[in-house]
């Protein structure tokens, strides 16, 4: 797979507004190997996302970042010691900024429990629910 394929990849989930699994994501902090100190703000803006209150712009930022963050490619290759995570921390510190005020609290304890940060709650296959 070529560059331009993996950024048409970034475009596609963006114009679609087709959000990375959680999965996916969770695989790619898991990656870092601790390098990304927000893990849990990360996986909370993808609970977030998948909230039916969250504004549509919020959706797309989000969807972005994570896509950038999941997606192979990047502008700077991850297997770079040092520089490698750096494009991708800029990109989800810069997203997190903008929707730090649409993360409720229960997007932040679903993401400690997915993390296995915390014990699940006993409604945990319950959806999170719009305010």
């Amino acid at each position: 797979m070529d560059d331009r394929t993996g950024i048409l990849d970034r475009l596609r989930m963006v114009k679609d507004s087709t959000l990375p699994s959680m999965d996916a994501v969770v695989s790619a902090l898991s990656r870092s190997a601790g390098k990304i100190p927000f893990a849990d703000d990360v996986v909370a803006m993808w609970y977030c996302a998948i909230d039916p209150a969250t504004p549509h712009k919020v959706k797309v930022s989000i969807i972005g970042a994570l896509a950038y963050l999941v997606l192979p490619l990047d502008m700077v290759p991850d297997i770079l010691v040092g520089f490698g995570l750096s494009d991708d921390v800029t990109v989800l510190t810069a997203v997190l900024a903008l929707v730090t005020a649409h993360i409720k609290p229960e997007h932040r304890e679903r993401a400690l429990e997915t993390l296995s940060m915390k014990p699940p709650a006993p409604d945990d296959d319950v959806p999170i629910r719009p305010a």
